[in-house]
């Protein structure tokens, strides 16, 4: 029988823009604030899904964006996050790409 409740998860809006991730980044080491670094996307399909609403939160403040309640079956859920993580991470496949197309070769190529 398979199990087909939904499941509680949120998402940032900010403006017109939802937020997709947080960056990785090093901190400066003379700033003595906490800095933050988040990456927002024109497509909700791309957002990322939040299942807690205090991190919800807090990421919200952190941008001064609104949170969105949503639901979605676990198997839809998994499928937004695999959507995101794939977007997300293809950075390094378009930096790839780009190397390729104008230096005709990646940096592994060249090792």
């Amino acid at each position: 029988m398979e199990d087909n409740h939904l499941v509680p998860y949120y998402i940032v809006l900010l403006g017109n823009m939802f937020y997709a991730g947080g960056l990785a980044r090093k901190k400066p080491v003379d700033l003595e604030d906490e800095v933050f670094s988040h990456e927002y996307v024109s497509n909700e399909e791309l957002a990322f899904p939040i299942l807690s609403r205090e991190a919800a939160d807090r990421i919200a403040s952190q941008c001064g964006g609104v949170v969105v309640p949503k639901e979605a079956e676990m198997n839809e859920l998994i499928e937004i996050g695999d959507l995101n993580e794939r977007f997300t991470q293809s950075e390094l496949e378009w930096e790839k790409d780009q190397l390729k197309q104008f230096l005709g070769t990646t940096p592994r190529e060249n090792k």
